[in-house]
């Protein structure tokens, strides 16, 4: 369907075909006033910059006397616009121009008054024809707003589940489904094991077929599918480049073209991505692996890139998801500042926030409905925001529930992912004998392990729901510890090595707690250190060292736990620390900067500035050896530190696992060579359709 667009005056203009239709009569554009006037309307009331202009119809490659005065001066001859009175196109004398017109996908409707022959032996009631014409008038501004009736319908939306159906039964990891606007096709991710290619499946509902429309040379990811349901967004994949491209499909199904359309952050993968209106797409975009997200506009067809959202703070993941809502023709965006909340943010397509709703627990997927913002919340059910204030949709029809999408046409319904996304086992690791032992296995989350000097394994799991504190012993049992209420954010474990304390980062605080009282409670705890991240005990177990962040600013400092004050002065910049096992040598990794650093004298001293450590859950040090978990390699390397720096890393560095599930690692005192992994296994999860 080819795009039209009414001007003030009922003038229609045709993109698509070049041409204006100005009082019946066809005026047609030339390229140049084609591309300036679509740029126009999709800025309206915007500053638009000569120099901006220059770049959307000549890409710089300016030809010419003032070219771009003639062309603006031929649009208005063909708008019958008075630059000295303008209703279109205004000039901002030494800046630019302006495009003040009112643009709408809709006819202007102006009411018929029809007029009444008065018979002049009669008087003909005024009051009928006043109350008539008040009539039309208030029908015709209701239409006119375009969406006003569908959003009071839509203002409480109360669904009631008529069926739900599994789409898919096999073996693997399936994720980010999304449903087309009628809701009779779902796309979404296959893995079928840890290490495999992720590949784009499209599976069509009323017939049953399912069909695999990517290759196996790259990653596929974040897949959506336009309202024609004849294409689809994705991401590519590969160690090296991340890409947007499409894939357009004929009506029966079968690919007819697989292209790139612009290149994106390696670290892009897997956000947000969306469709926008007309040829028009949105993408969360960023190239450092923990910067902040900008928001980008891109037109498919001219391959024209605009900045239009960037977070105010570069702490965080930034606007890391984005939905396009046809609806109500907004942007729906996560947005993430300081790494810990999350906001649902509605944007307009210029990038203007409308208005944001803060969450206190970590949100992944956001898509709308009836003009609603929806998203799964903490206890798997379904939410809508209304005048910034939550409901609930819909109970989650089974536990866990994941990534919700919604379709909005005839046949209102949902697509979701239902099953346990990671299983994982705290595995034991002998390096020596190359071999394994399965301590603890379950179909929730674990991680960060910590094992102490007596074996005794403490690591934090969702079992039943909210994540807690759990002990594992050596006699192949496991204790619950803690007693929280509510999921809240754990991100730090530390426990002192005579286990009489236990540190426990949650949400944006450390809890200090004696481990004989019992069970832990949230409100309960022995000292509590606002603002804090990273605990660590030192060797002797008589402080507790923390990271307090200020503003964007961490500062490192140790806590004497017997009279609860700071021992000497902090450290600033200081991230994250662990203790070498056998010296029991401080080493720092600074937030500004990667590498690692010593105490001495309570002085920084840079040993080596090659690795970047993100957690203490993930390196050790015994004897100046460093051991930690690579990120982008996936594997755990191995450093000598007793080197200089200035000597060539690479000598003095090995690799210890390849490649591997393993994310976090825990060593055991006195032992090296022994490590608790969490290692992550696929589970087995099915997309879900859910019918109203």
């Amino acid at each position: 369907m080819s795009r039209k667009y009414y001007l003030e005056d009922n003038i229609e203009y045709l993109p698509d075909t070049g041409e204006l239709v100005v009082d019946g009569h066809i005026e047609n554009l030339q390229s140049l006033e084609n591309k300036l006037l679509l740029h126009f309307i999709a800025h309206p009331n915007e500053l638009i910059t000569k120099d901006e202009l220059y770049k959307v119809g000549w890409n710089d490659r300016i030809y010419g006397d003032n070219p771009l005065s003639k062309v603006i001066s031929n649009l208005r001859a063909k708008l019958k616009d008075n630059p000295k009175a303008p209703r279109y196109i205004k000039t901002v004398p030494k800046k630019g121009f302006v495009f003040v017109s009112q643009v709408s996908a809709e006819p202007t409707l102006v009411p018929m008054i029809v007029p009444v022959e008065r018979d002049e032996g009669s008087s003909t009631p005024i009051l009928p024809v006043l109350l008539m014409t008040a009539v039309v008038m208030l029908l015709t501004a209701m239409w006119l707003s375009g969406d006003w009736l569908l959003r009071l319908i839509n203002q409480q939306p109360s669904l009631r589940l008529s069926s739900i159906q599994a789409l898919s039964n096999s073996a693997g990891q399936k994720n980010e489904p999304n449903i087309s606007a009628d809701g009779k096709l779902v796309v979404y991710t296959l893995t079928k094991s840890v290490g495999d290619f992720s590949q784009v499946v499209l599976r069509v509902i009323d017939q049953n077929i399912e069909k695999i429309i990517t290759t196996e040379d790259h990653h596929s990811l974040s897949p959506k599918l336009h309202q024609d349901g004849r294409r689809i967004l994705y991401h590519r994949k590969t160690q090296n480049s991340c890409s947007i491209a499409i894939i357009t499909l004929s009506p029966q199904f079968d690919v007819l073209s697989d292209r790139v359309l612009t290149q994106c952050g390696l670290y892009s993968q897997n956000l947000g991505l969306t469709w926008g209106p007309d040829s028009t797409i949105y993408y969360s975009d960023n190239d450092q692996e923990f910067g902040a997200y900008n928001i980008y506009q891109l037109d498919i067809n001219s391959g024209q890139r605009k900045l239009i959202a960037t977070p105010e703070s570069t702490k965080g993941r930034g606007y890391y998801n984005i939905h396009y809502d046809p609806v109500a023709n907004v942007l729906q965006t996560l947005y993430n500042d300081y790494w810990y909340d999350t906001h649902v943010t509605t944007m307009n397509l210029q990038g203007e926030v409308l208005n944001s709703h803060l969450v206190n627990y970590p949100l992944f997927a956001i898509s709308s409905f009836g003009g609603h913002p929806v998203f799964k919340t903490k206890a798997n059910h379904v939410h809508y925001l209304q005048n910034g204030i939550e409901h609930r949709l819909m109970d989650s029809p089974l536990k866990p529930l994941y990534a919700p999408s919604f379709s909005d046409g005839e046949n209102k319904s949902m697509v979701f992912v239902g099953g346990d996304f990671y299983n994982m086992d705290l595995v034991l690791i002998d390096l020596v004998s190359q071999t394994e032992v399965v301590l603890v296995t379950s179909d929730a989350i674990q991680k960060l392990p910590v094992l102490t000097q007596s074996k005794n394994l403490y690591f934090i799991s969702n079992h039943n729901g909210v994540y807690q504190v759990f002990k594992y012993s050596d006699d192949d049992t496991t204790q619950q510890l803690s007693q929280f209420d509510n999921n809240h954010r754990i991100q730090g474990l530390a426990v002192s090595d005579d286990e009489q304390y236990i540190a426990v980062s949650i949400d944006k605080d450390i809890h200090l707690y004696r481990l004989t009282d019992k069970p832990l409670l949230l409100d309960s705890s022995y000292l509590t250190f606002k603002d804090s991240i990273n605990p660590h005990f030192s060797p002797d177990g008589k402080a507790l060292w923390i990271t307090r962040t200020n503003q964007n600013i961490y500062n490192m400092s140790a806590i004497d736990i017997a009279s609860k004050k700071q021992i000497g002065s902090s450290i600033k910049n200081g991230y994250i620390g662990i203790f070498d096992q056998q010296t029991g040598e401080h080493y720092i990794f600074k937030d500004i900067q990667p590498g690692v650093w010593t105490l001495q004298n309570n002085q920084l001293v840079l040993l080596n500035d090659k690795p970047l450590v993100t957690s203490n859950h993930s390196a050790s040090i015994n004897n100046g050896v460093l051991r930690y978990y690579a990120n982008k390699e996936a594997q755990i390397l191995q450093l000598d530190l007793n080197n200089k720096p200035s000597n060539n890393p690479s000598n003095n560095q090995s690799t210890i696992i390849k490649k591997s599930p393993y994310r976090y690692f825990a060593p055991l005192k006195g032992q090296p060579d022994q490590l608790v992994v969490v290692r992550s296994r696929f589970g087995d999860t099915n997309i879900y359709l859910a019918s109203y």
